[in-house]
């Protein structure tokens, strides 16, 4: 099995594509990590800024500074435009962060080299679609792969194939790499300013986004999926505070655990608080994390503790949502 799924990956190594995604795949841009972020969208740069479109136009390809970054982070800023000119734009979004290799156990030291990854996962217990996965040699373990690393390095690859004849586009086409996706969202936020700037600036019209995001198709038989439109998220968070008493003593204070463990019951995963929107339900709120806010031991009952939600939002504003949460704490 080794030498066939060996013979297939390097099928696929000899396309740009494949070694493009491979090279980002090797930086450990866990956000936040002003380094190894700004080198994935470095990369990205470097990558566009050889072919003679950009050579040609080089205001036309940015790394652009988050304002106000601690980090001192940037994003890619890549735009091709169709001759003509036309104020018509499409744009290619993705993020170039990814969330920490904690979760991969014992092979974490190796989540960033995903061919060395793939290759250790034929000594663990998987489940048996991902097993079956791992022995057609069709797919690539690691961290970032699938979020959202094959993603982007597919939207460069498009974004440099309409670089070699803008002339054949439809519209313009702007492609955005930005970090932070996983943490604050400051990437996105400071590309959706740039974006407001240039429509003011430039008369542009944004006809639509495409969000380079993997699908979440399920079941035996799903293929991959387009979703259209838009979904909105918020993170609800609830602070419970107590009155601090020894253990022995407990009914001299009041506990913030009872509280905070009965909002959870009332609030995680249930579906009559779920939005929905024709005649589709979206996923309820879901518990990101419960904790108390200690540092050390104490024989006295928790006094603080905090929650925080996630939830998908189709209809609901922010005022309604925080008013159903209001209601539950009371």
């Amino acid at each position: 099995m080794p030498e066939e799924r060996g013979s297939v990956l390097k099928k696929y190594a000899e396309s740009g594509l494949c070694r493009l995604l491979l090279d980002m795949l090797r930086i450990p841009s866990v956000s936040p990590s002003p380094e190894h972020e700004n080198r994935v969208t470095r990369l990205l740069y470097d990558t566009l800024a050889v072919l003679p479109y950009f050579r040609e136009h080089p205001e036309d390809l940015r790394l652009l500074p988050l304002e106000d970054d601690p980090f001192g982070r940037n994003f890619l800023f890549a735009f091709v435009r169709r001759p003509g000119p036309t104020a018509e734009t499409v744009i290619l979004a993705g993020h170039a962060d990814v969330v920490s290799a904690e979760a991969c156990g014992e092979l974490a030291p190796f989540a960033f080299d995903p061919e060395e990854y793939t290759r250790r996962l034929e000594d663990v217990a998987l489940p048996e679609d991902a097993r079956r996965d791992l022995e057609s040699g069709e797919w690539l373990f690691g961290r970032g792969v699938a979020d959202m690393k094959s993603g982007l390095a597919a939207g460069i690859e498009l974004l440099a194939e309409a670089a070699s004849d803008p002339g054949s586009l439809g519209a313009n086409l702007l492609a955005l790499a930005v970090p932070d996706e996983e943490n604050n969202s400051a990437g996105m936020l400071a590309a959706s300013a740039q974006l407001a700037r240039r429509q003011k600036e430039e008369g542009l019209r944004y006809r639509a986004c495409i969000e380079l995001e993997p699908t979440f198709a399920g079941g035996e038989r799903a293929l991959p999926s387009i979703y259209l439109g838009s979904i909105g998220k918020i993170n609800t968070f609830f602070f419970c505070a107590g009155k601090e008493t020894h253990v022995g003593e407990y009914y001299e204070g009041f506990g913030a655990a009872p509280v905070i463990s009965r909002i959870n019951l009332e609030l995680e995963g249930n579906p009559e608080y779920a939005d929905s929107l024709g005649g589709r339900a979206y996923p309820p709120f879901g518990c990101m994390r419960q904790t108390d806010l200690r540092r050390e031991y104490s024989a006295t009952i928790m006094t603080r503790a905090f929650s925080f939600y996630s939830y998908l939002t189709a209809t609901k504003l922010p005022g309604r949502i925080l008013g159903e949460m209001r209601a539950i704490a009371e």
